[in-house]
């Protein structure tokens, strides 16, 4: 026997996993959603009713209560028991509507939101139906005003489609650059591509390969700069005795440098630790953003040098390097470093997934393995971490043996 508890609960599992549905039925779009939903309720038998009759009544009785709540329908049935007589009781819920099951599952409020935020939106801009659907999270949980400020901001956006703006430049009222959280950014991103969709409807404009936030909105991007070190000097003559660069990829690309060797350090501190090195160039501090460097004529013509932690995203930004630059080699990212500095490390509480090991060579594949499984699962060896006269040494070594 299901009571009313229970039914709530059951209301609550079917209005999560059909909200897209009900949603899209309250659009008008089409949907597998039907109705009515019928709950069972399970019908007492006599056994039953004779061990725990109070129970059972009591039972009985909280149902036909329920009934007046008018969200749905009870339906009743006559049962006649030889040694209790004729009763009637509740043998199943019938539910006929979104309203009544959000109700029962106390969420009234938020569906009536969702409902009303949607169809303004779908009001404003129609080809906006199918993808507000899978906007669950704006409708349902943004502020009053932050929805406002959606609104404007994407009217701003309509109405200006290429103003070649920085984002902190857009004269939007209400709206500063804090509100532009990525979260935000990405919603405006989805939302606003599917307007201009439906505006270039029958154009050979294909809106699935654009790249960027900035793209969609028609801002200016803010410049990809890049750090690096000139480790010659005489390279740093030529520029008038700088030597510590950060700049957009587009200038290194017309800086006057042939070195022969590019260092690239995951971290910041360790590229600055680098010393002077004739015909040589560090880059430092780029993290994922490191494939960028494949824009530059010279790193491609250069042998490249990759140090980074030796955990499990470090050897991912190997992989995802070399997918781009072939010729990259590491240094100190082996079980061999990794035993000899053990003391030195730290845990790695989320590990990356791996699926790059195909560009991993042997000896990098084989320290993920370690890291992913057995006595050196999770750990993570910082290269700060690493006394600086061994890393340079270890790079040193490995410079000359390729010279030889």
């Amino acid at each position: 026997m299901k009571s009313l508890a229970e039914v709530q609960t059951l209301a609550v599992k079917r209005f999560q996993r059909e909200r897209i549905n009900v949603l899209r039925e309250a659009l008008g779009l089409a949907t597998t959603v039907t109705w009515p939903w019928v709950v069972p309720l399970g019908r007492p038998a006599e056994r039953d009713v004779l061990a725990k009759i109070d129970e059972v009544l009591a039972w009985r009785d909280a149902w036909i209560e329920a009934k007046a709540l008018g969200d749905f329908e009870i339906e009743l049935d006559t049962v006649a028991w030889r040694s209790i007589g004729t009763q009637t009781v509740p043998v199943r819920v019938v539910f006929h509507s979104t309203k009544a099951v959000a109700k029962v599952a106390g969420v009234s409020e938020q569906w009536t939101q969702v409902v009303m935020r949607a169809r303004r939106f779908v009001l404003q801009w129609p080809q906006l139906a199918e993808t507000l659907v899978h906007e669950w999270t704006m409708l349902a949980e943004w502020s009053d005003e932050a929805v406002e400020a959606l609104h404007r901001v994407l009217a701003w956006f309509v109405a200006n489609p290429a103003s070649g703006l920085y984002i902190r430049q857009l004269p939007i009222e209400g709206v500063d650059t804090k509100w532009f959280t990525e979260p935000r950014k990405k919603v405006v991103q989805r939302l606003l591509t599917a307007i201009r969709s439906a505006q270039y409807e029958g154009n050979c404009v294909d809106l699935a390969i654009v790249p960027s936030f900035e793209t969609v909105c028609g801002l200016k991007p803010l410049p990809r700069l890049i750090r690096g070190r000139l480790l010659d000097d005489n390279d740093q003559a030529t520029l008038h005795g700088l030597s510590d660069l950060t700049v957009p990829v587009e200038a290194w690309v017309q800086l006057p440098l042939c070195p022969e060797v590019v260092f690239i350090s995951e971290n910041l501190q360790t590229g600055l630790a680098f010393e002077a090195q004739q015909k040589s160039v560090v880059f430092f501090g780029l993290g994922a953003s490191v494939t960028q460097l494949v824009e530059i004529p010279w790193v491609r013509r250069a042998r490249v040098i990759y140090w980074g932690d030796i955990d499990t995203y470090g050897l991912e930004i190997l992989a995802h390097l070399r997918e781009v630059l072939p010729q990259v080699e590491s240094v100190m990212m082996n079980r061999v470093t990794l035993e000899r500095y053990r003391s030195l490390t730290v845990p790695e509480n989320r590990q990356a997934s791996g699926t790059y090991l195909e560009y991993l060579t042997h000896e990098e594949c084989d320290v993920f393995e370690a890291l992913k499984a057995g006595d050196m699962a999770n750990l993570r060896l910082e290269q700060e971490r690493i006394p600086w006269s061994d890393a340079r040494k270890a790079m040193l070594t490995l410079v000359q043996r390729a010279a030889q």
